[in-house]
């Protein structure tokens, strides 16, 4: 488990583009608190900072013994509702392994837990899915993952509608399958864009696909293969990624290749082409010997106030075949390409995977639920709020 130094009283200053990088004590700025958080007293070295920007943790956990907390905690999928300002959690699986198919949402101003009731038809139980916020029919989209009584992988693919409440079932014959994947919502195209993950029948896929969510398009909720075999990134499942609306490209980074049980800690871009038909072009972006240790499951979300892809977590190289599970946060600045160690020195979340994160647009902060820890792989069900503000 990671844990803070309180004699650590380093300051290392990084020139980037002319802006001094510095880390070290200092003062909260961050204004008055919401009743239900609590704020974990930071170390003697203060919190984290970064490029004139400090960090912090807040436990946004319900308190009380009437409060709910969602059955699924680990492996589900999670999005930001800015219609309710609340998060919204699919499916994942229980303390005891088994699972969910429940709706959930997380009031970001109360800080409480509350199961959404629908009507039938809605999605069956799944795992290691993913989800996104499609802001043009407003709506959460779920799609893929792990389910059924054979525990295969799904092309499942269902809406929510945000208004109604009301599931519906997109699936259709085009849909590929797909676990362990990611999603990202391309802005200017107007669809969501999957990378990597496996199928029922191989491991460490490179291919890029793309579903259409634009409503006065021809091809509106269809299905196109994107995928560039010259010079694509080496095939992964578990890997984090976002999408830059500023260069107009989707960025992966790290992930783990299970045939050959390889981590990376690599960083990559699929610029889009101007032609939403024709598929793009993969680059690898150098970022020096800088950035975070190669890893897999960590959360990831994307930080639009900064244009940042924020990582949190996640499981590095095995000791004495035992996991390592970290609790560090990272920033890929995708306007310079550089990453930020921006991890608060004051206790936070223990180090954990399997947790998931969602970007809350009114508070400019990151906030996670759930996963499971390396000791003894508790599950715990916490929520933390990642607050980065201005240092004064």
């Amino acid at each position: 488990m990671l844990k803070a130094d309180p004699t650590n009283t380093r300051y290392v200053c990084v020139a980037l583009l002319g802006i001094v990088v510095a880390r070290g004590a200092v003062t909260a700025g961050f204004g008055p608190l919401h009743p239900s958080e609590r704020v974990i007293p930071p170390s003697a070295a203060g919190m984290g900072m970064q490029g004139g920007l400090s960090s912090q943790w807040f436990d946004r956990t319900p308190s009380g013994k009437q409060s709910r907390t969602p059955k699924g905690v680990e492996d589900g999928a999670m999005i930001y509702d800015p219609l309710q300002h609340r998060i919204l959690l699919f499916g994942g699986k229980t303390d005891a392994g088994r699972l969910v198919d429940g709706l959930w949402a997380f009031d970001l101003a109360k800080s409480v837990w509350q199961e959404v009731t629908v009507l039938d038809p809605k999605p069956p139980a799944v795992e290691d899915h993913s989800a996104l916020y499609d802001p043009i029919g407003q709506r959460m989209i779920i799609y893929g993952g792990i389910g059924g009584f054979s525990g295969s992988t799904t092309n499942n693919l269902w809406s929510f509608d945000l208004k109604t409440q009301r599931w519906r079932n997109m699936k259709g014959a085009d849909v590929p399958r797909r676990e362990l994947h990611s999603a990202v919502f391309d802005e200017r195209g107007k669809r969501m864009v999957v990378f990597g993950g496996a199928d029922r029948t191989h491991l460490d896929l490179y291919e890029v696909w793309a579903l259409d969510l634009d409503p006065s398009s021809p091809t509106f909720e269809k299905w196109q293969n994107l995928t560039v075999e010259e010079g694509h990134p080496p095939g992964r499942l578990e890997h984090t990624a976002a999408y830059d609306p500023k260069k107009n490209r989707m960025v992966i980074h790290a992930g783990y290749a299970k045939a050959q049980k390889q981590l990376f800690q690599d960083t990559w871009e699929y610029v889009f082409d101007q032609a939403r038909d024709k598929p793009g072009r993969w680059r690898r972006i150098d970022t020096g010997n800088t950035g975070p240790t190669a890893r897999r499951k960590a959360l990831s979300v994307y930080d639009a106030s900064r244009n940042w892809l924020v990582i949190e977590g996640g499981e590095r190289e095995k000791l004495a075949k035992r996991p390592v599970m970290m609790a560090d946060a990272w920033a890929f600045e995708l306007t310079a390409d550089v990453w930020l160690d921006i991890t608060p020195n004051n206790q936070g979340p223990a180090p954990r995977i399997g947790h998931r994160g969602i970007y809350d647009s009114d508070s400019q902060s990151v906030v996670l639920y759930g996963g499971v820890t390396e000791d003894k792989f508790l599950v715990p069900h916490d929520v933390w709020e990642l607050r980065i503000q201005a240092a004064k």
